[in-house]
């Protein structure tokens, strides 16, 4: 048995029909677009940041919304699910997203490598890690199989969880919570037009998130200086240093070079003093990388350049895990060294020969080989060549050296310092690798340095 159509929605069916043609031509005029809202941007310096993770934390095969045919009439509707939205997308993609963004809008961005959340992978030169997740994602479209042909279109909202992590401090600095709102329409019938309403949202979200109060004032650069791009500077490169920024030797003041104290040169034998020096020896942690730096003075320690490149603070550990902060003062990319600066740290400083020791005299380097978790590590060997580079003189010895002990010293047989190590060079074949080490004599030239008489 059917039920006969009543004659009110026939009639509704009727007029429908007939105003069909003039609401299509209605369609075809363009409306003027509505202007975009203006483009937010940061008024204070910033920390360089960058994201470089994002967790999706919406369940795989969950009903994120539906996608209709015929958008004004009824008809069928297909459920979208999670994979409709996101599958064959790279986390790249959506961070690629925020990163732009933040460019945008002034923000220092710096280039990131994918990693596991907050423990590895750091962003390169990066002082912030940007980590995102998205918590939700509602997404309803229709395939409109209009007089002018198909279009598509889907309205869709995001909800992500924020978080701003600080490598060097090994804390969140700000957690925050927000949406995203976008509607996205392509001419023609689009099965993909999840993905696009998804990035849309994500997008809107990111916006909104860099135009938050507490998240500018969480990355707020405290050194100060001016806005990135905020100074009208036509080379950006040419601008003067931000307070407390790293500047190169060449700009030490034309009054001459900084003095540093004279420290009497050591006569015990070095295992008799072994426990005092390497005391003076400490670990250099920046979001990136470690090294090895030392003391020259109470608050002056000396490393490689490539140990703090691109960073105006890092973090130093002492033996026994004891961590404070340091400033980069001064550094010399071609000779690669640094000098940095802290709070007096209750050591007397190490004593620096500036002559080159005897070719085949014993030598010994303390340093962190591969990180804080060998920190203190001593080798021994001898004084093997001394070479010359485009860079200046070397010391070649086999004293064993490897990744993190860059910037840690070379001792004689003394405890006194004659070196930093710098480079090894591996060759198929060779049973030793080559270790280089700067002289201490053009270290502290390079960095504007003399020691007092």
């Amino acid at each position: 048995m059917t039920r006969s159509t009543s004659p009110l929605i026939a009639l509704m069916v009727l007029a429908a029909l007939l105003a069909a043609p003039a609401d299509a031509a209605q369609r075809t005029r363009k409306r003027p677009e509505p202007p975009p809202p203006p483009q937010f941007k940061v008024d204070v310096a910033t920390r360089p940041m960058a994201m470089d993770r994002l967790a999706l934390s919406i369940p795989a095969g969950s009903v994120i919304g539906k996608l209709k045919t015929g958008c004004f009439l009824s008809g069928s509707s297909e459920p979208l699910y999670t994979e409709h939205a996101f599958r064959g997308v790279p986390t790249q993609d959506y961070i690629g997203v925020f990163s732009a963004e933040a460019g945008a809008a002034g923000y220092r961005v710096a280039s990131a490598q994918a990693g596991d959340l907050f423990t590895s992978g750091e962003a390169a030169k990066a002082e912030l890690v940007v980590g995102a997740a998205i918590l939700s994602l509602k997404a309803d479209g229709c395939i409109d199989p209009g007089i002018m042909g198909f279009s598509t279109s889907m309205d869709s909202t995001v909800a992500v969880d924020w978080q701003v992590f600080d490598p060097l401090e090994k804390k969140i600095v700000f957690r925050g919570s927000n949406q995203g709102v976008a509607k996205v329409k392509v001419n023609q019938a689009s099965s993909l037009i999840s993905i696009e309403a998804a990035r849309a949202a994500f997008r809107e979200a990111a916006k909104a998130i860099l135009a938050d109060p507490n998240f500018v004032a969480a990355v707020k650069d405290p050194r100060g200086g001016p806005a990135n791009g905020s100074n009208g500077a036509l080379f950006p490169e040419a601008a003067a240093p931000s307070p407390g920024a790293a500047v190169p030797a060449a700009t030490t003041p034309a009054a001459g070079p900084t003095r540093i104290g004279y420290l009497p040169l050591r006569a015990k034998p070095f295992r008799e003093q072994v426990d005092e020096l390497r005391g003076q020896v400490v670990t250099v942690r920046t979001p990136s990388s470690t090294g090895s730096a030392f003391y020259i003075s109470d608050t002056l320690l000396l490393t490689n350049e490539h140990v703090v490149s691109g960073f105006n603070d890092v973090r130093v550990r002492f033996l026994g895990g004891r961590e404070i902060a340091a400033q980069v003062l001064a550094t010399d990319a071609r000779r690669d060294v640094a000098l940095l600066k802290t709070e007096s740290a209750g050591v007397s400083g190490l004593a620096l020969r500036l002559d080159n020791p005897e070719l085949s005299s014993p030598v010994f380097v303390i340093g962190s080989p591969m990180g804080a978790e060998q920190e203190g590590s001593i080798t021994a060997g001898v004084v093997s060549a001394f070479r010359d580079s485009d860079e200046g003189p070397l010391i070649q010895s086999d004293a064993g050296i490897t990744g993190g002990n860059s910037g840690g010293p070379l001792f004689d047989d003394k405890g006194n310092v004659i070196g930093i190590s710098v480079m090894i060079k591996v060759n198929q074949g060779l049973t030793t690798p080559i270790n280089l080490f700067i002289p201490i004599s053009g270290a502290l030239q390079k960095l504007g340095l003399e020691r007092a008489p």
